[in-house]
């Protein structure tokens, strides 16, 4: 079983949704999952450049949108916070996209393997 359905759940959502605004149409975002020493990674990589007339941050009133500014927004530090809620790592590569990798045990914290909130 995967650590916390729940919040694996948001987690997912957060970054779809974080991802999929700053992903073109014709580049959408790329996820993967992959379990290595039984541990899930799951990478979500947004399709467009960094940069460009279409990449301007809503919050700013100045400047580009960068992969470097996506990779410290709100959404992903809220998903940084729910990944380590499940003994959890989450990390950002910038470069002409943004890349976010996350890893899991594959059973939640404590040992147990019954999906859903923490109690």
């Amino acid at each position: 079983m995967i650590a916390d359905a729940v919040l694996l759940t948001r987690v997912l959502t957060t970054l779809g949704a974080e991802a999929l605004r700053h992903s073109s149409r014709d580049r959408p975002p790329v996820f993967t999952a992959e379990v290595h020493s039984g541990r899930l990674e799951i990478r979500v990589e947004d399709g467009s450049p960094a940069t460009g007339p279409d990449a301007r941050a809503p919050e700013a009133s100045a400047g580009p949108r960068t992969a470097d500014s996506r990779a410290d927004s709100l959404a992903l530090r809220l998903s940084r916070d729910l990944v380590e809620a499940m003994d959890g790592t989450l990390d950002t590569v910038s470069g002409p996209t943004c890349t976010v990798t996350f890893t899991l045990p594959r059973s939640a914290p404590g040992g147990s393997t019954t999906p859903g909130p923490h109690r």
